[in-house]
């Protein structure tokens, strides 16, 4: 090997580095058209608070795309996936936030067990549905997790072992579309985000997505599948603590980081809302974002 073969890939690694960006789609929805059969949150309010939490963690604006209200239909979400996917590099960071309603909806590919079995869990664009209608709405505009987890798994291929994904959803899937009053001193209103009510399919209306359970990303959500997530003063419980955070992302383990988010969660809502942490057992003590 020449002496200037080594200074040669040195110079090549540390450029390959420095290519790396860090990109991330926001999505926030708090006006749903009422003729969709949804109540007002305040998703749409999330989106500054996560915005400043990316800028402060070396996120440049130009590669962070939101999209809120009329802004966030299923296909424009899908649309932002794709274009996300076509310009990931090798080694990028990607960071996915979802502020809105859930909605558990009939599990048509059979990949659901334990106590989801029967169910998937979906995000809820501006232009979904609460209730299915014959020959009118049957879910095509829910944003099922089998089909998020095939645009997950593209954007892995993208990225490659050296790239992070970090998807957030301040969503629930299980919690009622009521107001019910708190006890703090404050007195506020508690506002829940998602339906109690599920969405039902007939097997012959089965929406067509890839189904994969491969889990190669980082994936924080507000609470457990059959919890409510409460909103916090007019934010997400989850994107606000995460906004409360004293350093910055790249300073947490995954583990650290949901361990956090649980205490401020439990110091914030009066009601029990356990956020839930699932990635690879092997990310549990890498950084949240590399620096």
């Amino acid at each position: 090997m020449s002496r200037l073969t080594l200074p040669l890939l040195a110079l090549v690694f540390c450029c390959l580095t420095a290519a790396a960006t860090s990109r991330a789609v926001i999505i926030g929805i708090g006006d749903y058209p009422s003729e969709r059969g949804w109540h007002k949150i305040n998703g749409d309010k999330d989106v500054p608070l996560v915005t400043d939490l990316l800028l402060r963690n070396g996120f440049d604006r130009q590669h962070i795309v939101t999209l809120v209200n009329e802004q966030a239909t299923k296909a424009n979400i899908l649309r932002a996936f794709h274009t996300l996917a076509k310009s990931a590099e090798p080694g990028d960071n990607i960071y996915i936030h979802f502020s809105g309603h859930g909605q558990r909806i009939t599990d048509l590919t059979g990949d659901e067990k334990g106590q989801d079995q029967g169910w998937d869990e979906a995000w809820i664009p501006y232009d979904a549905s609460k209730e299915y209608q014959q020959n009118v709405y049957w879910g095509q505009n829910h944003l099922v997790d089998d089909e998020l987890n095939s645009y997950l798994i593209r954007l892995r291929r993208k990225v490659g072992k050296g790239g992070r994904i970090v998807v957030v959803a301040d969503a629930c899937h299980s919690s009622g579309g009521t107001r019910a009053q708190g006890d703090t001193p404050s007195e506020e209103t508690w506002i829940e985000r998602g339906s109690s009510d599920y969405f039902i399919l007939p097997s012959s209306e089965a929406i067509s997505v890839e189904s994969a359970n491969t889990e190669d990303w980082i994936f924080f959500s507000a609470c457990l599948s059959s919890q409510t997530n409460y909103e916090y003063r007019g934010n997400g419980s989850l994107t606000y603590a995460l906004s409360q955070l004293p350093n910055p992302l790249s300073a947490y383990t995954a583990e650290e980081l949901i361990e956090q988010v649980r205490a401020k969660v439990k110091q914030l809502i009066p009601f029990l809302q356990v956020p839930q942490l699932d990635c690879p057992k092997q990310m549990l003590s890498e950084k949240v974002l590399p620096k």
